[in-house]
């Protein structure tokens, strides 16, 4: 899949720098290796990276997300069985204790030529958070992995949304917040459905059978 792939790359990323590290040491040169998104790919790179290389090079993550999140049970958010809080966790204690720089920003541009006066690769960031949100920065950089993954696009299915997110009758499990909607949706469809029963069963208990009759509790254990 495409987190056996992105390892694989790492790897081979891996072997590359390892060759010359001996050379590094001797001179004291530390290389970076820049990680940008931190969703499943891009967190499995950085700490993958940053055990394998250890103090002797800098690891950093970009990512405008405070928290991570494991997307594969998020559906079990949407149907009730698990919180919000259960398939995610906060990323700067995690990076902190890893030993990697993390920044919590988008990435607006990346300059593999570097800039007029350096040829330096560079990408430009805008933080979204720890106290510097709208704030610019430039990190530059030896190795990049470009991880920032699909963006949403709901307008491209006409019905499903607009540029602004989902459709008033559109339910997703692609966030944790769009899995909290998608419960909350639910939970109001089966309230539906009950109270649907319940009426049905007032109006047409003279024309029902007793041993047709059922609990509408019955129904939804």
């Amino acid at each position: 899949g495409a987190t056996a792939k992105a390892k694989d790359m790492l790897l081979m990323a891996y072997e590359k720098l390892k060759t010359g590290t001996e050379s590094l040491q001797v001179n004291n040169i530390i290389r970076k290796v820049l990680v940008v998104g931190g969703g499943v790919a891009g967190h499995t790179a950085a700490t993958f990276a940053a055990e394998w290389l250890g103090a002797s090079h800098e690891v950093i993550v970009v990512t405008p997300n405070s928290k991570w999140n494991w997307i594969p049970s998020n559906i079990w958010v949407g149907v009730g069985e698990m919180s919000k809080e259960d398939v995610t966790f906060e990323l700067a204690p995690v990076y902190e204790k890893a030993g990697i720089t993390y920044e919590q920003a988008k990435a607006v541009s990346i300059h593999p030529e570097g800039k007029s006066d350096s040829d330096k690769p560079y990408i430009t960031i805008e933080y979204t958070g720890q106290d510097k949100v709208g704030q610019t920065n430039e990190i530059e950089y030896d190795y990049l992995i470009n991880a920032t993954g699909p963006k949403l696009n709901f307008a491209a299915t006409p019905g499903l949304g607009d540029a602004n997110g989902m459709g008033e009758h559109t339910v997703s499990v692609c966030t944790a917040d769009h899995a909290v909607h998608a419960n909350h949706e639910l939970q109001e469809l089966i309230k539906e459905m009950k109270n649907s029963l319940e009426r049905y069963s007032i109006f047409h208990e003279v024309n029902i059978p007793v041993k047709m009759i059922i609990p509408v509790s019955d129904l939804f254990k």
